[in-house]
């Protein structure tokens, strides 16, 4: 099985043969064609082999895929000429939002721009209200009116939302007909499809986030099932979800605003795994790679996850991973700012040019330049040797943009951006782990992303973590964590009913209903029907409350409804997160969740010979900055591939690898586990 991940910069892949052995590899990303950069890296995979694409492909059962398409298209507003229809007098909802300011101290925020522009959120005259009664029958005229408009402006896809059709569907299924009868061919939302719960702004931004990327999506996943076909691929192909599971094309082209964290999502996938070998059952996930950091958590072997999220300042109401990201990538830019002071991203160099060490025709200065300077990368070893940097570009773009307006030393000024990248990521991943009530010393932090390792062990010192993991796979984390991810489906129904209308029979019927819709999925999806595990959850919130927290419910309790249970689950939940609990208020149910699973056999990790405590003799050694001594020193340089399991050695020390280069700093030992993980552990050293 291979998995494959694309990101701003690279194409990540992993692959786990049939003797149990992972192969890790790299491209650059080309943005004109994804499809066309994965088949030359699967190429690469073959000769590594020895074989050619067709031979190597018929010896595929299985790719997962993680796609930055549908993530990318919200970010750089390039998604698809996108129409509305919606309830009338509510066509202005996707520019109100919440009614609030999101961003309280800023008094210049400016909410982006509409994903649909007004002239094409269209309404129709139709009225239902919460508990499902029609106070409105449908004017066909305006539906006609609105149809016809979108025909005439060549819209590519359209949302149908309207004011509780998670209540009563009846008048969404009659114009979504309508619509495929007068705009064939066009991507269709549905909000009662794709998101049958209460909350009309989540609910209306999700159906239009879905039909802005969906066409996208089907076109990119069609070319590359094509390719892979015309290649000789007769596998399965699987796409990753933001929930971190698993579904194939036709199932997830429907809903293609799952795919939003498409591939950042697998990093926790990953981490829990590595972390467990490890002995740890929660970590701190960090995947710092050519554009951005993306910060996770995963708690009791499990991802942490939130029920709406926001992608590119818009918001979505499908499960997803709870991955805070930040614009500190290999590529991010350094700058000095209008008030002089030092900055670093979230502007991006990208893949093209890329940074200027690249040799691309890239002119600013960006944190791989200044990770050259300081000496942590061999410009003749990037990718284990298959690129090579160019240290005058870089000097002369830190030179140009951050010591000579600074009027400092040109490695001072790395040292510099090599600070303040460092604080900004400490600062986010002090946030992320404080929120969930959890305490950043009391847990490992697993590092991926090729940037990652090189950062981690001064992040460490930031946040007074003791121990950092860093996978010999870190480079591609993400691709690994695809081949231990599970086909997973989301179900949601909202039930909103407080105190004494909570109706034990409706209760059971609405998650019975969903977990036989789930299995029905997997199933046809080639799951047998005893492998599927369910899972139930309720949103709840004290009455009152404008938020609601998620509850994971038991099987028991999802069939047999005890509200003085349910009510002393949610007390004890409120109480860890926020301190307290409301033990006499009346509970209020908001919506229903169903998760269904069809576990996949994931590969073993592999073991690493074991060496004992023998190390390899350095390859050499390099000047190279010393974070938390705040000056270079020589640092003896180790090929990761040589050490074993069991080797040990004191910092400081750079250890590399072909995918990226762990920065040992000399407060640190680092040792290897048995399946090949560098485990960083902070001493007290003077």
């Amino acid at each position: 099985m291979v998995g494959v991940d694309v990101g701003g910069t690279f194409i990540d892949f992993a692959l786990c043969d049939a003797a149990g052995e992972t192969v890790v590899h790299k491209v650059p990303a080309e943005p004109v064609d994804l499809a066309g950069s994965i088949m030359r890296g699967i190429g690469d995979l073959a000769a590594q082999h020895g074989i050619d694409v067709a031979a190597f492909l018929a010896r595929t059962d299985l790719v997962v895929h993680g796609t930055t398409v549908a993530t990318n298209a919200v970010l750089t507003g390039t998604g698809c000429r996108t129409g509305l229809l919606t309830t009338k007098g509510t066509r202005d909802a996707l520019e109100m939002r919440r009614g609030i300011k999101e961003e309280l101290l800023d008094n210049k925020y400016e909410a982006p721009p509409p994903l649909v522009p007004r002239y094409l959120r269209l309404p129709v005259d139709e009225r239902v209200d919460w508990n499902g009664d029609i106070l409105s029958e449908m004017d066909t005229g305006s539906l006609e009116e609105a149809a016809g408009t979108l025909k005439a402006h060549g819209v590519e896809a359209v949302a149908v939302c309207f004011m509780h059709a998670y209540a009563n569907d009846a008048h969404e299924r009659a114009v979504a007909a309508r619509l495929r009868e007068t705009l064939p061919g066009v991507y269709l939302t549905v909000s009662s499809e794709l998101l049958p719960r209460l909350g009309y702004y989540s609910r209306v931004s999700t159906a239009v986030l879905n039909s802005y990327v969906g066409p996208l999506l089907q076109s990119y996943l069609l070319a590359l099932a094509g390719r892979l076909a015309d290649a000789g691929f007769a596998g399965q192909l699987l796409v990753m979800n933001s929930a971190a599971g698993l579904m194939t094309p036709d199932a997830i082209v429907p809903r293609a605003a799952a795919a939003l964290l498409s591939g950042p999502a697998a990093a926790p996938v990953a981490a829990r795994v590595y972390a467990g070998a490890a002995g740890a059952s929660h970590c701190a996930v960090i995947d710092m790679g050519g554009t951005s950091l993306d910060i996770s958590l995963a708690s009791g072997g499990e991802p942490r996850e939130v029920t709406e999220g926001r992608v590119g300042r818009y918001a979505t109401a499908l499960p997803m991973i709870d991955i805070r990201t930040l614009g500190s990538g290999g590529g991010s830019i350094a700058r000095v700012d209008a008030g002089g002071g030092l900055q670093v991203g979230p502007r991006s160099a990208g893949a093209a040019p890329g940074p200027a060490c690249y040799g691309k025709g890239g002119t600013l200065p960006t944190c791989t330049d200044v990770d050259l300077l300081l000496g942590y990368l061999d410009p003749d070893y990037f990718l284990g040797g298959r690129m090579r940097l160019s240290r005058e570009p870089a000097e002369r773009a830190v030179r140009e943009y951050l010591a000579e307006p600074l009027a400092i030393s040109m490695e001072a000024a790395a040292v510099g951006a090599f600070e303040v990248v460092n604080a900004g990521m400490a600062a986010g991943i002090r946030d992320m782990i404080v929120d969930h009530g959890l305490d950043p010393k009391a847990m490992p932090m697993v590092v991926g992303g090729g940037a990652g390792p090189v950062h981690a062990a001064a992040v460490a010192m930031e946040l007074d973590v003791r121990e950092v993991i860093v996978p010999r796979q870190s480079g591609v984390l993400c691709a690994v964590g695809m081949l231990f991810a599970d086909l997973k489906h989301d179900l949601v129904r909202s039930y909103f009913a407080s105190g004494e209308q909570l109706d034990p029979e409706r209760w059971r019927a609405l998650f019975a209903a969903m977990a036989e819709e789930g299995r029905r999925t997997l199933v046809s999806e080639g799951a047998r029907p005893e492998e599927v595990e369910v899972r139930y959850s309720a949103d709840l919130r004290y009455l009152r409350q404008i938020h609601e927290l998620n509850l994971p419910v038991d099987a028991g309790l999802a069939g047999c409804l005890r509200i003085d249970e349910l009510h002393a689950r949610f007390d004890a939940l409120h109480d860890r997160l926020f301190g307290y609990a409301l033990t006499d208020e009346v509970l209020e149910v908001v919506n229903l969740r169903v998760r269904c699973i069809a576990r996949r056999s994931p590969p073993d990790l592999p073991r690493v010979r074991t060496a004992g405590t023998a190390m390899p003799a350095p390859a050499g050694a390099r000047r190279a900055y010393c974070p938390g001594k705040m000056d270079f020193r020589e640092f003896p340089v180790y090929r990761g591939d040589l050490m074993g399991g069991g080797c040990r050695l004191e910092g400081p020390a750079i250890v590399e690898l072909a995918q990226t280069t762990l920065v040992v700093p000399s407060m640190f030992d680092v040792r290897l586990d048995e399946v090949g993980s560098f485990v960083l552990t902070r001493q007290k050293r003077h």
